[in-house]
C-alpha cells in the first residue's frame, strides 16, 4: 500500500500468481507434479496488463483468469482483477507462459494431458480476495 492506501502495483502479481495455482490445482496439477511427471517446466515468457481503477486497502477483488493454447509450445493467460462488491475493473492483460524440457530449458511441445487440461480450463475462474 502506498500512502494514498492504494494497493502497491507489485501485489497484484502476487494475487495473479496465487489464482494460477489455484486454477492449475483445480484441474488436478501443480508445479511440482508436472516437473516430477512430465520434466518440463512452464517459464512466463511475456507479461502485459492495463491499470484500469485504483484498487484500495480493504477491497476484496475477484481474479478471473483462464488458459488459451497458442501453440503446441505455449499458453496465454488472460486475466482481470475486479473489485468484488461491484465489479469495477481494475486490472486487465494477459501473460504468457512456455513449455520448456527441465533439464536443457530447450523448447518442448506440452504433453498431451497437460494440453487436456488446459482446454478444459478454459471457462473457469480462480477467485482470490
Amino acid at each position: 500500500m502506498d500512502a494514498a492506501q492504494i494497493v502497491w502495483h507489485g501485489n497484484f502479481l502476487r494475487y495473479l500468481d496465487q489464482a494460477e495455482q489455484d486454477l492449475f490445482v483445480a484441474l488436478g496439477l501443480t508445479y511440482q507434479s508436472i516437473d516430477a511427471r512430465f520434466a518440463v517446466i512452464l517459464p512466463r515468457t511475456k507479461f502485459e496488463c492495463t491499470f484500469r481503477s485504483p484498487a484500495r486497502v480493504g477491497d476484496r477483488l475477484f481474479v478471473d483468469l483462464s488458459i488459451v493454447v497458442l501453440h503446441p509450445r505455449r499458453i496465454r493467460i488472460p486475466f482481470r482483477i475486479t473489485q468484488r462488491d461491484t465489479d469495477r475493473l481494475v486490472l486487465e492483460g494477459a501473460y504468457e507462459m512456455a513449455c520448456v524440457a527441465r533439464d536443457s530449458f530447450a523448447p518442448s511441445d506440452f504433453p498431451a494431458e497437460l494440453l487436456g487440461a488446459f482446454q478444459s480450463a478454459r471457462d473457469r475462474s480462480a477467485p482470490r480476495t
